[in-house]
C-alpha cells in the first residue's frame, strides 16, 4: 500500500478541487489549476465519462469551472471525476426528483417520481429514422402549424374552419399541411 505523502505534519490527499484552465476534448481530457499548490496547473488530466460498452455519455467541463480530480502523490497522473456547483455556477435541479441535461438553448428534465419528460430548445429538433417511428399516448396534442410530408402542401382546416368556398370543415387537426 503506497504511503501517503507528508507536508508540514498534514497528510495530503490524491483528492483535489480545481478550476478548468484548458480542454483536449478531442482526447477526453483537461488541465486543472489547484489553489492548494500554489495555482500549478496540472498535466492532461482524463476526464471521466459516463460509458459501459456501446453506450457513452459525453461532456467536457468548460474553462473556468470548478471541478472534483483525483491526482497520484506526484501530481503527474490522474482524472477529473466530475463538476461542482457553486454560487457562480448553480445546479439547475429543482428537486431530488429531477434528471435534467441543461446546455447552450436545450433542457432535457425527466421526473423521477411522475415520469413526466419535458424537450425544451431554442433551436429545431429533428428526428430521425431508418425505421419506423411510432408515437403512443392516450392524447397527442400537437401546437402550431403541422406539415405532414414536408413543407409546402395544400392547407387542411380544422374543424369549424370555414374554406375558401364558405363551407365549414367537419374534421381534421390544427392548420394541417398536407402533399
Amino acid at each position: 500500500m503506497a504511503r501517503p505523502r507528508v507536508t508540514d505534519g498534514e497528510t495530503s490527499s490524491p483528492y483535489k478541487r480545481g478550476l478548468v484552465r484548458e480542454v483536449d476534448a478531442g482526447r477526453g481530457r483537461a488541465r486543472v489549476e489547484f489553489a492548494d499548490e500554489d495555482g500549478v496547473v496540472s498535466f492532461w488530466l482524463n476526464v471521466n465519462q459516463a460509458s459501459v460498452g456501446k453506450v457513452s455519455i459525453s461532456a467536457m467541463p468548460p474553462v473556468g469551472s470548478q471541478v472534483n480530480c483525483l491526482v497520484d502523490w506526484r501530481g503527474e497522473d490522474g482524472a477529473v471525476i466530475g463538476g461542482v456547483h457553486s454560487d457562480g455556477d448553480p445546479s439547475p435541479l429543482g428537486s431530488a426528483d429531477e434528471v435534467r441535461i441543461v446546455s447552450a438553448g436545450l433542457d432535457v428534465t425527466i421526473n423521477t417520481a411522475t415520469g413526466a419528460v419535458s424537450v425544451t430548445s431554442q433551436g429545431a429538433i429533428t428526428i430521425e429514422s431508418a425505421g419506423e417511428v411510432r408515437i403512443k399516448a392516450a392524447t397527442i396534442v400537437l401546437e402550431g402549424d403541422v406539415h405532414l410530408g414536408g413543407d409546402g402542401g395544400e392547407l387542411v382546416h380544422r374543424r369549424g374552419d370555414l374554406d375558401s368556398g364558405g363551407d365549414a370543415a367537419l374534421g381534421s387537426a390544427a392548420k394541417v399541411f398536407a402533399l
